[in-house]
């Protein structure tokens, strides 16, 4: 068969295709490992577009996507080749670039705004790992450090490894371990020996000096060295300090591996890999660090150490990860049983997540794994897992309604493989932080009784929580009482009209507040006098000369007695009447004691009768009627 040249050129150009489509590096993701900040702290917008979204634990973040951090956050992500990345405060990270071809990674990271920390492993070949800024690209080896983007240009220092820092006009600089790189523009690169090369809390100092565009580059430069100093004394005091680690095969063939580490408990905290953070109390630790299973070759995790913020490298694991055996014989497969890479005891805080990852045998596309927690049971995970690696979060708070369960069950079941198998993990929920304790106790009024002197409060939502009432008269703290669960709480009230302020507070701080005046008038032994006598009272007085039936006027004096402190607020009214007349209604406003006079109206030669009717709080009446005659 012939065929013509034309045709031999089509095969050509289409078999150049094929194996150029079969080349193309396909899109990867990185998993966020941690993070701290409360809701809209951390957020992230989908392939660089849309609405920003709370970013959560286990979450995975695809290529194009932007991380925006805010004060006192930051979020840390797993690269699949086991690197770490983690943006800081104040931040807006773009991820340009996360590709994977023939086994070689590809990673750019836009640092638009704020800094990065970095924990990278060995770059194979073909492998690019790069952080870029408005004034530089910093190129990654394999190394530890940080960088970030100021006003005045890029910082760049390296705790471990190399990294070439190049200037968008060409201008380049290789950063070894212990050095430290500032831009000045596009057309310069300063290069320093900083004993705090790589730490993180000092790169924050030099950020804070290159925000001030005022300085100039010998000014900066002197107080950089300054700073330097004192922080190379306070590592030279804790030099003596360390950690005792275990030590890891030369190879291993699990994608995942146990550290232990045991720190001096002159530290207040460690990290291992710039991912995991513990808490550090002088006991030795169990860490569980995993990675995709196709990631080949070296794995390194480093220790760092914080006392003080003052963050010191304690040490370094490294090992080697040969891949997975699947196969005994040629065609026989081994059964991968179910298995947890989570710790199996798991203390929930912030945030208020647990993340459960693990393997399951992925030969039976039919069975089926599901997660429980509480009276919540996951979907199936088989089908959106076919590679047998799963990760699922779990949020776990009082909103949700799970934050006193103790417990997360994990079941895998085959029919094909003639399997069920369960794992479960332990939890420990910390209900004093506020990731897990969302919502705050409330306080309710209900009633008051001034005649019994009592008054009711409701405490709610309470459930699973424990909260301490604080109960105050005037001002001034009374009592607190402790509650742990949901209760009507009755108190006595104090004679008089006083505020009373009542605050309720849960573990987290979470707290609500009530305020409301109150009386307490109880009945009492009170009378009424009037001077000169209660009945009856004649006075002498010639009638003034030309006048009839004149018309006089004499002041009435009458007091309440018996009253606590002779306080008139436990008076409610006063009416005073004489001989028909409207009466004349006195309220609390209208006097300020116990003791009254009142003028009242007599004609010479006839009788007048005054009624006085004192109502009191209590409920008690007093009525006195007085007949007056003048002649």
């Amino acid at each position: 068969m012939i065929f013509s040249r034309y045709f031999k050129a089509a095969i050509v150009l289409l078999a150049l295709l094929v194996a150029s489509s079969w080349a193309a590096p396909k899109k990867v993701s990185a998993k966020v490992r941690s993070r701290i900040g409360g809701p809209g702290d951390v957020t992230c917008q989908k392939e660089g577009k849309g609405n920003w979204d709370d970013v959560q634990v286990g979450q995975k973040i695809s290529q194009g996507s932007r991380i925006r951090t805010l004060v006192e956050s930051q979020v840390t992500l797993n690269l699949p080749d086991g690197s770490t990345i983690s943006i800081e405060e104040n931040s807006l990270v773009e991820m340009s670039q996360l590709m994977s071809e023939d086994g070689a990674n590809i990673t750019t990271a836009s640092i638009q705004n704020g800094k990065v920390r970095f924990d990278a492993q060995k770059q194979k070949q073909g492998s690019e790992f790069k952080f870029k800024t408005g004034t530089a690209t910093a190129a990654i080896r394999g190394t530890s450090g940080s960088v970030g983007s100021t006003p005045r240009g890029t910082v760049a220092s390296l705790a471990s490894g190399v990294m070439d820092l190049i200037t968008n006009s060409g201008v380049k600089a290789t950063i070894t371990a212990g050095q430290t790189a500032i831009t000045n523009g596009e057309d310069e690169i300063k290069l320093f020996d900083l004993t705090s090369s790589g730490d993180p809390e000092f790169f924050n100092v030099i950020e804070a000096l290159m925000a001030d565009t005022t300085l100039s580059t010998d000014s900066l430069i002197k107080l950089i060295n300054t700073q330097d100093s004192a922080y190379k004394e306070n590592f030279m005091n804790k030099a003596g300090l360390k950690c005792i680690t275990n030590t890891l095969p030369d190879t291993i063939y699990e994608p995942s591996v146990n550290l232990s580490v045991k720190c001096d408990a002159a530290f207040d905290r460690f990290e291992v890999a710039g991912a995991i953070t513990k808490e550090n109390d002088g006991n030795l630790k169990e860490i569980n660090a995993n990675w995709s299973s196709v990631e080949i070759g070296p794995k390194k995790f480093p220790i760092t150490c914080v006392a003080k913020n003052i963050k010191l490298p304690c040490g370094e694991l490294s090992t080697y990860y040969a891949g997975t055996v699947k196969a005994t014989a040629k065609d026989s497969v081994v059964h991968v049983p179910l298995t947890l890479s989570s710790p199996s005891d798991m203390l929930i805080c912030d945030p208020g997540v647990a993340v459960i990852e693990g393997k399951f045998d992925p030969s039976d596309p039919k069975a089926n794994l599901t997660i429980s927690f509480g009276k919540t049971t996951s979907h199936n995970l088989v089908p959106s897992h076919p590679d047998g690696e799963f990760s699922y979060p779990i949020t776990i708070n009082d909103k949700a309604g799970n934050w006193n369960e103790t417990k997360i069950d994990v079941e895998y079941k085959s029919e094909a493989l003639k399997v069920n198998e369960k794992a479960s993990v332990s939890i420990e929920v910390n209900k004093s932080c506020k990731s897990v304790n969302l919502e705050r106790p409330t306080i309710t009024f209900l009633r008051s009784d001034s005649l019994k002197c009592n008054a009711s409060v409701n405490i709610g939502n309470v459930s699973g929580d424990k909260v301490i009432l604080t109960h105050s008269i005037d001002g001034n703290d009374i009592k607190d009482t402790y509650f742990d669960s949901d209760v009507n709480h009755t108190f006595n009230l104090v004679s008089g009209s006083h505020q009373y302020t009542f605050k309720v507070k849960d573990q987290a701080g979470n707290e609500s507040s009530l305020s409301k005046t109150m009386g307490c008038y109880p009945p009492t032994n009170v009378s009424l006098e009037i001077s000169g006598g209660n009945k009856f009272e004649r006075q002498r007085s010639p009638m003034p000369p030309g006048s009839i039936s004149p018309v006089l006027y004499r002041q009435m004096h009458f007091k309440v007695t018996g009253i606590p402190q002779n306080n008139p607020i436990y008076i409610k009214q006063i009416s005073i009447s004489q001989d028909g007349k409207s009466p004349i209604t006195l309220k609390l406003t209208d006097f300020q004691s116990t003791s009254f006079d009142h003028q009242i109206e007599l004609i010479w030669g006839k009788r007048s009768n005054v009624k006085i009717d004192v109502i009191m709080k209590s409920g008690k009446m007093l009525t006195l009627t007085k007949t007056y005659l003048i002649e």
